[in-house]
C-alpha cells in the first residue's frame, strides 16, 4: 500500500502574495488532481486567512487551517504535521510558501517518500541545496551567499555528516515518527532540533539533491530574518547533535 503524502506550507501574514501563490496550487492540482495540499496561518492578522479560506472552501484538495496559539515557524510545523497525521497521512513534505521550493521539486521528494516502505527506517529526507555550486548559488540570495555556503560547512561538521543540508527546511518528515516525540523549538531552528531528535534515537535520514530558486519564487526577497538569537538556538540543537553522533559512529 502506497503512502499517503501531503505538501504542508506555513504562512505568516502573506496577504501580498496569497492570490499568486493560490493560483500556483490551482494550477498544479489540474494536472495533479490526486495530491493534496494543507496550508498553515501561523496567526495571521492580515487577509491571509480570509483569502485563502474564500479561494479553496470548496476545493477537497486543500485544507486551511489556522494557528492560534504560540506563533513561529516551528509551531505552525508542528500544528501542521499534527493535523496531517489526524486525517490519515504518512508523510509530510514542507514547503516555503513562495514556493523558493517548486513543486516540481516537490513532486519529485514525493516520489521518493512513496518508495518507501511503511516499516521504512528512514524517517526524514532532507533536501540538499549543496549538490553543485550551481545548485547553491540559485538557493540563496546573492548578497548571503558567502555565510550561507559557510554556516552549511559549519553545520554540516556539527552534524557530522547526518545530512548534507542541515537547516534547509525543505524535507519530507514521516508522521508516525514525529507525533512519537517531543519538539518544543518555536522557530526556524526546529529543522535542526528534528536533527538532534533523530540523532539521540538514531534514526536513519537520507538526502535528496534539490535546489532553492529566488530567481523564480513568488517573493523575489526571503522573508527569513537572520538574527543573533536564531544563530544561538540553530547552535544549540547542532552541539546537542555532535556528541550523540561521535557515539554512534565509534560504535557502529
Amino acid at each position: 500500500m502506497n503512502s499517503r503524502i501531503i505538501f504542508l506550507i506555513p504562512l505568516h501574514n502573506e496577504g501580498a502574495i496569497v492570490s499568486e501563490l493560490s493560483a500556483k496550487i490551482e494550477e498544479f492540482l489540474e494536472k495533479n488532481p490526486k495530491q493534496i495540499f494543507l496550508l498553515v496561518c501561523d496567526n495571521c492578522t492580515d487577509k491571509t486567512l480570509p483569502d485563502l479560506v474564500s479561494r479553496f472552501s470548496i476545493n477537497k484538495n486543500v485544507y486551511v487551517i489556522s494557528n492560534l496559539n504560540q506563533a513561529g515557524y516551528g509551531n505552525a510545523i508542528r500544528f501542521g504535521l499534527s493535523f496531517a497525521h489526524s486525517i490519515g497521512f504518512d508523510w509530510a513534505v514542507t514547503l516555503d510558501s513562495d514556493l523558493s521550493n517548486s513543486l516540481e521539486e516537490a513532486t519529485k521528494l514525493m516520489v521518493l517518500a512513496s518508495s518507501l516502505t511503511r516499516d521504512s527506517e528512514i524517517i526524514l529526507i532532507k533536501g540538499n541545496r549543496f549538490s553543485s555550486f550551481k545548485a547553491g548559488f540559485m538557493s540563496a540570495p546573492t548578497n548571503r551567499l558567502p555565510f550561507t555556503y559557510f554556516a552549511n560547512l559549519i553545520a554540516r561538521f556539527l552534524s557530522l555528516g547526518i545530512s548534507r543540508d542541515p537547516t534547509n527546511g525543505f524535507r519530507a518528515i514521516k508522521l508516525s515518527w514525529f507525533i512519537q516525540n517531543k519538539f518544543s523549538e518555536p522557530g526556524f531552528a526546529s529543522i535542526v532540533e528534528e536533527l538532534a531528535v533523530a540523532s539521540q534515537r538514531r534514526n536513519s535520514i537520507c538526502d535528496f539533491d534539490t535546489f532553492l530558486s529566488f530567481q523564480t519564487a513568488i517573493r523575489s526577497t526571503t522573508s527569513f530574518t537572520l538574527n543573533y538569537s536564531l544563530v544561538v538556538s540553530y547552535l544549540k540543537h547542532l552541539i546537542k547533535i555532535f556528541p550523540k553522533r561521535i557515539r554512534f559512529l565509534v560504535l557502529s
